[in-house]
């Protein structure tokens, strides 16, 4: 149940500082033969992570969508119905809204724990980038939660995501079982996420 929590918690977020350069995500980068070999087949893949910013390691990871790269961030950028696909997200309200970001209260269920903390989304759709952390002016029940995409466009009905996430719960559980809880459960998380773009935002998770 940890492991669950800990996913849930790494795909929510004064302003986020950018994890990269402000660019057009126009071409995709160089990635291992064997990361995108992965993807292709399964549809989601992890690779290794990359200090970002001040020492900051990334767990990060590239998604196959079968929806164009702009039909993909319109979805993506629908972040309050994350509820629909990620289980132990009961609750995400919005409270703050505009063009390029919004401020999301969210709730975890975790057995008999509820975690509460609130999200600051950014996105920039002519980039095709979003970018998320922790909204500082709260009282939040973990310490960090930080992430990002990158959409690639592939043809007209495909593209893929890069996506990155950082998070730390404090010091009751460590930083490199956080990590491995990532690393093992996130595929799982990011595969419902996928499903429902594919979906065009229908698909439900089955729990």
């Amino acid at each position: 149940m940890l492991l669950e929590w800990i996913v849930t918690i790494a795909f929510v977020s004064a302003p986020c500082d950018l994890p990269f350069a402000i660019e057009p995500s126009t071409s995709l980068p160089s990635f291992p033969e064997a990361t995108l070999k992965a993807m292709r087949e399964d549809g989601v893949a992890l690779f290794s992570g990359q200090e970002a910013g001040a020492g900051t390691r990334y767990i990060k990871a590239l998604v196959l969508f079968d929806a164009s790269a702009d039909e993909t961030m319109k979805l993506l950028t629908q972040t309050a119905r994350q509820v629909e696909y990620l289980p132990l997200l009961k609750r995400a309200t919005v409270l703050e809204h505009q063009s390029h970001e919004n401020v999301e209260k969210h709730e975890v269920k975790a057995g008999l724990f509820t975690v509460v903390y609130q999200m600051r989304h950014h996105w920039n759709m002519s980039t095709r980038q979003i970018w998320w952390c922790l909204n500082a002016n709260a009282d939040n029940d973990l310490k960090v939660a930080r992430g990002y995409w990158r959409i690639y466009p592939l043809d007209s009905t495909q593209s893929i995501g890069e996506y990155g996430t950082h998070v730390d719960v404090g010091t009751a559980v460590p930083q490199f079982l956080q990590d491995f809880a990532v690393r093992k459960d996130v595929p799982k998380a990011l595969n419902n996420q996928r499903l429902w773009v594919n979906s065009g935002g229908t698909f439900k998770y089955k729990s």
